[in-house]
C-alpha cells in the first residue's frame, strides 16, 4: 500500500506531491479492502438480516462515544493539572523534583499493571459472556494486586531514603518525600489500572465519567486556590492533597467494580 502511494505520488508529478500521497493512500487502501473481501468472502456470509443487526449494534456503540471521550478527555487533563499545581505552589524547582519523582514511581504501575489489566480484560470478557453479574474474578484480582503491590511500595516508602539517591544520584536527595507520597498514590493506581477495563465490558462506565470530571473539578480549585493564595504554602501539603484527591477516585471506581456496577 505504502509502494502504491509513493508511486501514483511520483507518477503525477513532485509539484502536487502531498495531493498525490493523499489519493495514492486511498487508492492503497480501496485495493486493500478488494483483497481483504477476496480472501474472506466476507460478501458471501453477509446477509441483510446479519448487515441490520450489524448498524443497530454500531449505532448502539457510537451512542456512548460522547461519554468516553469526555471520560478521557477529563482523565487526560487531570492528569496535567499536578504538574502546573506544584509549580504554582513551589516555582520550576518544585515541578521538576515532581516530575522525576512521579516518572520514576510510575515505572511498575505503567510496565506490569497495564499488562495484568489486558490478560483480566480477556478472561473476563469470556466470563461476562456467560455471566454477567459474576464479581468474583475483578473481586479477586483487586485483592491480590491490592496484596502485592502493598508490599513493594511499601518497600519503595521505606527504602525511599537509600534507593533515591542510588538511582538518581545525591543531587536528587530533596525528591525523596516526593517519592515517598507518590508512592502511596501509586499504589491505588497499579490496583486501578489492572481492573480498569472491566467497567467497559459491563458495559456501564458513566459512573467514572463523572467522577473523573468530579476529580477535574478539585485538582483546578485546589490550583486556584495555591496560585491566588498562600493559604497551601507547604510543598508537600500540596502534593498530599493532590495524591489524596487522586486517591479518592480510585477507591470510588475501585467499590464500583467490586460491586459489578
Amino acid at each position: 500500500m505504502i509502494s502504491i502511494s509513493l508511486g501514483y505520488a511520483i507518477f503525477i508529478g513532485g509539484d502536487s506531491l502531498p495531493i498525490g500521497l493523499i489519493l495514492g493512500q486511498m487508492i492503497g487502501q480501496f485495493l486493500s479492502f478488494l483483497v481483504f473481501l477476496f480472501c474472506t468472502d466476507i460478501v458471501q456470509m453477509i446477509t441483510l438480516k446479519k448487515l441490520k443487526v450489524s448498524f443497530v449494534t454500531v449505532f448502539n456503540q457510537i451512542q456512548k462515544i460522547p461519554i468516553l471521550l469526555t471520560t478521557h478527555l477529563a482523565a487526560s487533563l487531570s492528569s496535567r493539572m499536578p504538574t502546573l499545581i506544584m509549580s504554582a505552589a513551589g516555582g520550576m524547582s518544585a515541578a521538576g523534583v515532581f516530575a522525576m519523582a512521579e516518572r520514576v514511581v510510575g515505572v511498575p504501575t505503567g510496565a506490569f499493571s497495564q499488562a495484568v489489566g489486558q490478560v483480566v480484560r480477556h478472561q473476563y470478557r469470556k466470563i461476562h459472556e456467560a455471566n454477567n453479574s459474576n464479581t468474583s474474578l475483578p473481586r479477586k484480582i483487586i485483592k491480590s494486586t491490592f496484596f502485592f503491590v502493598i508490599f513493594g511500595y511499601g518497600l519503595l516508602i521505606t527504602l525511599a531514603d537509600w534507593l533515591v539517591p542510588l538511582v538518581l544520584g545525591e543531587q536528587w536527595h530533596v525528591a525523596i518525600v516526593f517519592v515517598q507520597i507518590i508512592a502511596v498514590m501509586e499504589l491505588f493506581n497499579f490496583v486501578f489500572y489492572s481492573v480498569e477495563d472491566i467497567a467497559i465490558i459491563r458495559d456501564n462506565f458513566s459512573y467514572r465519567m463523572w467522577a473523573q470530571i468530579t476529580q477535574l473539578i478539585f485538582l483546578l480549585a485546589l490550583y486556584a486556590v495555591v496560585n491566588t493564595t498562600s493559604i497551601l504554602s507547604n510543598i508537600e501539603l500540596v502534593l498530599g492533597l493532590i495524591c489524596l484527591v487522586r486517591i479518592l477516585f480510585v477507591v470510588y471506581d475501585l467499590t464500583k467494580t467490586w460491586r459489578g456496577v
